[in-house]
């Protein structure tokens, strides 16, 4: 993944027992995005996304992720979300 004003995220998808996916693990990351986290690659490769983002941020993103992975169709749009004490970030979010 080349050094980008976007941050892009790989990530796996993982199953569970019902065989519904429930989770996703970070398998790579570019500057950006590890700028973005605030964290060198070492420590968000492999790493299940719910422990790198905000709880808030988490909900949102997921709810995107099962969507397009129920309907097969892509998303594009615009959000804004709670960073905490980072405060608030908007994001152009392409699934």
């Amino acid at each position: 993944m080349s050094a980008s004003r976007l941050a892009f995220f790989l990530l796996r998808a993982i199953r569970g027992r019902d065989g519904r996916v429930s989770e996703f693990v970070v398998e790579d990351a570019n500057s950006r995005a590890l700028q973005l986290l605030g964290k060198p690659r070492d420590q968000i490769a492999g790493v299940r996304l719910r422990t790198l983002v905000p709880r808030l941020v988490r909900r949102r993103l997921y709810r995107r992720y099962f969507r397009v992975l129920e309907t097969g169709k892509p998303m594009e749009e615009e959000i804004d979300t709670d960073w905490g004490a980072q405060g608030t970030r908007w994001f152009r979010h392409q699934v």
